[in-house]
Order: structure tokens, then C-alpha cells, then sequence
């Protein structure tokens, strides 16, 4: 694991994973609580059983290529995370590389801190590093506090997702 230095409080640091880094299994548990709290706001796609593992094993593989996570660790414990990836968009948009949030998640007794601030502030620079020309990601629909969260970042409204069941 490198660390990137600390934070702008003592008590906790922002640290970069690498594959192999056996804290992929604390943000894995950290990644099915995130699902878990999903559920409330509006998913209809649970996470499967030991989904959190198969994740864990999927993106060890773009680790540092495609992907990156960030995490804010205290001591020796991950009490947050923020997952992003790259992807090019189609020709016919412009073809632009793109940063995609695909997670983020504190421990409800860390929030308000500034943590999920500064995890997200330090994939937006890889993101830059990488020539993104833009960055998103997605909100469900009944987090009201997520929401505030992106549009206080300077995040705007796109699209709506929409989802049938056969």
C-alpha cells in the first residue's frame, strides 16, 4: 500500500490500494454495507450472495490500470472508500476519456468529517493525471443526502436510470 499522506486531520490518513493489498478485504465488507444501505434508497438490484467477494476479486485485475480506490484509514482500520474507473465514451460524443465514481462509503459514525470530500477530491486528480475530460457517476433516486452531497461538488443532474423486471 502507498500512502499518499496525510490527511487534513490527524487522526486518520488517505491511502491508495494496490492488487494484493490485503485491506481489499476491509473495503469489500465496507462495499457490501454500502449495498446494504443502497437498498433503503431505492435499489432494485440487491448485491448477490457474497457478491462483496466477487467484487473483490474483479477489480483487483484494473487495480491501478483502470481503476483505483482510494481509502481513509484510521490506525489500522479502512473507515471509508472511493472507487473509480475509466471509460471512453463513444465516437459519436467525442470518444473522451471519462471518470466514473463507481462507490463511495464512510462508516456512519465518520461522516461529516470531510472524508468523503477528500477521497473523492483525490480520484478526481487521478482522474485529471488521466485526461478525463469529465466525471460522473449515480445517485439513487431516494438519496436526498448523496445527492446534496454531488451537487455541493459541483455535480449536475443528467439522466435518470430506469429498471423493468421480466
Amino acid at each position: 500500500m502507498r500512502s499518499t499522506g496525510l490527511s487534513t486531520m490527524a487522526n486518520y490518513q488517505i491511502q491508495l490500494l494496490a492488487p494484493g493489498d490485503h485491506r481489499l478485504d476491509e473495503v469489500a465488507e465496507l462495499f457490501r454495507k454500502l449495498y446494504d444501505l443502497s437498498d433503503s434508497q431505492g435499489s432494485l438490484m440487491p448485491l448477490a450472495e457474497n457478491g462483496e467477494q466477487i467484487w473483490r476479486r474483479g477489480i483487483e485485475k484494473t487495480l491501478g490500470r483502470f481503476s483505483q480506490i482510494y481509502v481513509a484509514a484510521m490506525s489500522e482500520q479502512v473507515i471509508g472508500f472511493a472507487w473509480g474507473s475509466l471509460k471512453m465514451l463513444p465516437e459519436y460524443v467525442g470518444g473522451h476519456v471519462v471518470g466514473h465514481i463507481n462507490a463511495i462509503y464512510v462508516l456512519p459514525e465518520f461522516k461529516q468529517q470531510g472524508i468523503g470530500r477528500e477521497l473523492i477530491g483525490r480520484l478526481e486528480e487521478w482522474f485529471r493525471s488521466r485526461k478525463a475530460r469529465s466525471f460522473e457517476l449515480h445517485v439513487f433516486h431516494q438519496n436526498d443526502p448523496g445527492l446534496a452531497f454531488w451537487e455541493s461538488l459541483d455535480y449536475k443532474k443528467e439522466l435518470y436510470q430506469m429498471r423493468k423486471f421480466m
